[in-house]
């Protein structure tokens, strides 16, 4: 003979809110990883992540090289050399200037690319004793007349005197701060390096080979504009710059002065503090020369590293009580800064941790909601269940109104509390009417209730 086994309602559904609660746990942990994908991908929280680089990049600059001076086309050059643009003879007096101190390299971020006769000659006779001497060209993208570009190399007497030629093409993040340098810019089967790369190649010999470097690459700034030692151009063109200062060092001459060339918001300043595009080069080749450049994970090791606490946080919400998912949450993200701090400033690899941020941020408030919500909906069950058992006291419950849902469990709780309330009544008031002496005890042997006849032994 078999026995029917009877499920209890209460086990009932205990049984369905666990598969609920694992259903929904699923259904939140495969959203939350689509959208951390989606925010990877998609390059949506980029500017939450710029804001975390700049932070990191400010905390702790790298450290100027000691072989760089700028000799900037400041405002009081423009006082009392005159007006801009200046003549080429101008720049061929100062370069001989910065010939007779006998620099290691000159790099001039000023486009001379249309001819000027008898200063051309000039100028690239002082070239010739300033050398080596690199130039910028002027590189469109597109070029005219439907031309995919269009190349100008300075005038031809500077092209034969300079050491070497490369494009000075700038490209700020889309919040218009300047972050990374395009290394070489590649068309079809042309290709351009970075004026800096081109000196860099020519000071340390490496082999000008198209690929050799990262297309694209994050500069490592030594700090704020005036990280550099720098000098006016007006100092050197009238001899005021004592010689030492200027051997042996590498010069970049460009413009700084207000309205003239160009200016630039960078991580380690604010947007109303720009600095120049000549000390953008010095940061660039210095950067190219000493420390290297920074370069940002793929997006392979970025959705790795986006997934990774995502899925220790989702597998804490299945075994940890609230608090200590939220002690778990946080630990997690400091965690997060830390990592990609310590990659970006120890090796300068770049990965993003805003994505993983931003995910978690929204869905550790959803699982809370939803356990609150599966808390409430049991409640709710459970009280409704015991209000609809017969009671042993045989009074009619009242029926329960409520606006919302929460007013609901409490006025079911009160219900609930004012039944088991009026049933101890019931229960001392039945013990006392006893005519025999009556005690009750605990699991533990001790007296819970006697009523008034054994209170007389």
């Amino acid at each position: 003979m078999t026995r029917n086994k009877l499920v209890r309602p209460g086990s009932l559904v205990s049984l369905l809110n666990r598969r609920r609660t694992a259903i929904e746990w699923v259904a939140l942990f495969l959203a939350s990883l689509g959208l951390a994908a989606l925010l990877v991908v998609a390059r949506v929280a980029d500017r939450a992540d710029n804001l975390v680089y700049d932070a990191l990049s400010r905390a702790v600059p790298r450290a100027a090289g000691e072989g760089l001076i700028v000799v900037a086309i400041d405002n009081a050059s423009l006082a009392k050399i005159g007006r801009w643009p200046w003549s080429r003879a101008t720049h061929a007096q100062a370069l001989e200037r910065l010939a007779e101190a006998q620099p290691r390299a000159v790099l001039y971020d000023i486009l001379f690319v249309e001819s000027a006769r008898d200063d051309d000659a000039r100028l690239a006779l002082a070239m010739a004793k300033a050398r080596p001497v690199f130039l910028p060209l002027l590189l469109q993208v597109p070029g005219a007349n439907g031309a995919p570009f269009e190349e100008t190399l300075p005038a031809p007497p500077l092209a034969q005197a300079m050491a070497g030629a490369g494009h000075v093409i700038a490209h700020p993040d889309d919040d218009g701060v300047l972050r990374r340098a395009r290394i070489e810019t590649v068309i079809g089967a042309r290709c351009w390096p970075h004026l800096a790369l081109t000196a860099a190649r020519a000071l340390t010999g490496a082999a000008e080979r198209c690929g050799s470097v990262a297309s694209e690459a994050l500069v490592p700034f030594a700090g704020p504009a005036g990280s550099y030692p720098t000098v006016p151009f007006s100092a050197v063109l009238n001899g005021e710059v004592p010689r030492e200062l200027l051997a042996g060092k590498i010069v970049l001459v460009g413009a700084s002065a207000s309205g003239l060339g160009d200016q630039y918001a960078t991580p380690m300043q604010s947007r109303s503090d720009l600095m120049s595009g000549v000390e953008f080069q010095a940061n660039l080749l210095d950067a190219l020369l000493g420390t290297g450049l920074r370069s940002e994970a793929g997006t392979g090791w970025t959705l790795v590293f986006t997934f990774t606490p995502l899925i220790i946080l989702w597998i804490g919400f299945l075994y940890l009580p609230p608090r200590s998912n939220l002690l778990l949450a946080a630990l997690l993200l400091l965690l997060l800064l830390a990592v990609s701090g310590w990659l970006l400033l120890d090796h300068a690899l770049w990965i993003r941790p805003a994505p993983a941020i931003i995910v978690m941020a929204l869905f550790l408030p959803i699982w809370g909601w939803r356990r609150l919500a599966a808390a409430s909906r049991y409640f709710v069950t459970e009280l409704g269940r015991l209000r609809e058992e017969p009671g042993i006291l045989g009074l009619s419950t009242p029926s329960v109104a409520a606006a919302d849902r929460l007013e609901l469990q409490m006025n079911l709780l009160r219900d609930a509390v004012r039944q088991v309330r009026e049933l101890k009544h019931f229960i001392e008031q039945s013990q006392a009417s006893l005519p025999d002496a009556t005690l009750v005890t605990n699991a533990g042997g001790l007296i819970a209730l006697a009523n008034d006849r054994a209170q007389q032994f």
